[in-house]
């Protein structure tokens, strides 16, 4: 279903309800045939999204889907093809995968958000770190971009089947969930371990031995905005702090991850900062919640600033995660 017609029908629905009851309020016969009425055209509504919704799912586990498995194991068979000698499976590294959602690059930042994180850059080369200064990111979605990375391969193989215009990415549910590499490292003795973001389906993965889910994701939230709870009065205050909670939460399982599992283990850790809405400054203390603001498709100076805020608290936490994993793995 598009996010347009997903906001047609809420509204629609709440239009239908807000007129029912103050139509039952009034107390006058005519009213009530037309609350009737009205109540017949909310529940058409519902099944006429339940049927686009069948619909859309039928295509995906019989067209989609299938076809990501089909494109995933000619990956996978071909990375066991071109396999070198694999070391014993007690000899095996451990891999992290670590992804700052919409951290910009060192040049960005300093031509864009006027901040130098020279001092971000060196400590990470000082932990061993090759740091790819020309490196960009494969698209400019979150989605499709993870989801080349975790597949290994950019996504040419999508436009014959979902369209060229196609606006509906959840045909990346599949990529992400079941990703190729989790899947090929899987195949190779890795324990898998997923610490979820807000954004599903980032947030799950049924690959993973160990899921480390957010308190609330991104549908919960909407969700709760969009019903009677949003004029619950702190209610915004509160979904606030759950996403703190969720990337403080995040960053935290990234250091303890060495102690999850024995053995070999792949873990890939997704936080949504320093993306936005801003809530952190740079200490890491929390600020009233707030969205870039644009002005002539630029962000205003408090978003840059908000923003700045959320990549040097975002710095810090990796790095201390980082010197932990270290401290504390017994393969480097």
């Amino acid at each position: 279903i598009s996010p347009i017609a997903a906001q047609v029908g809420l509204i629609g629905l709440w239009t239908a309800l807000i007129a029912v009851i103050f139509l039952a309020l009034s107390g006058k016969s005519w009213i009530f045939k037309l609350e009737k009425m009205l109540a017949k055209f909310g529940t058409i509504i519902m099944f006429l999204e339940l049927i686009v919704l069948s619909i859309h799912q039928y295509d995906c586990y019989t067209r989609l889907y299938p076809a990501v498995t089909t494109w995933q194991h000619k990956l996978i068979t071909s990375c066991g093809a071109n396999e070198a000698t694999v070391r014993p499976t007690e000899q095996r590294p451990d891999i992290y995968l670590i992804i700052t959602d919409e951290m910009a690059s060192s040049e960005v930042l300093a031509r864009i958000f006027e901040y130098d994180n020279t001092d971000f850059v060196n400590a990470l080369k000082k932990r061993g770190f090759a740091v790819m200064n020309q490196s960009h990111s494969n698209y400019p979605i979150t989605r499709m971009s993870i989801a080349s990375i975790t597949n290994l391969d950019y996504m040419d193989f999508l436009p014959p089947i979902v369209g060229r215009n196609c606006e509906d990415y959840s045909i990346t549910n599949e990529l992400l969930a079941s990703s190729t590499l989790a899947q090929l490292l899987k195949g190779k003795g890795y324990s898998y371990i997923n610490i979820g973001s807000e954004m599903p389906p980032t947030d799950f993965s049924i690959y993973a031995d160990i899921n480390k889910p957010p308190v609330l994701d991104e549908f919960a939230m909407r969700f709760l905005q969009s019903t009677a709870m949003a004029f619950v009065p702190d209610c915004g205050a509160w979904l606030e702090s759950r996403r703190r909670e969720t990337r403080l939460n995040a960053v935290e399982a990234l250091a303890n991850a060495p102690a999850m599992c024995d053995g070999p283990k792949f873990v890939f850790c997704h936080v949504l900062c320093p993306h936005e809405p801003f809530s952190f400054n740079a200490n890491g203390n929390p600020i009233d919640e707030f969205m870039p603001a644009r002005n002539n498709g630029q962000w205003d100076k408090k978003a840059r600033d908000g923003y700045v805020g959320q990549v040097k608290f975002i710095e810090n936490r990796v790095l201390s995660a980082i010197d932990r994993i270290l401290a504390s793995s017994a393969q480097r």
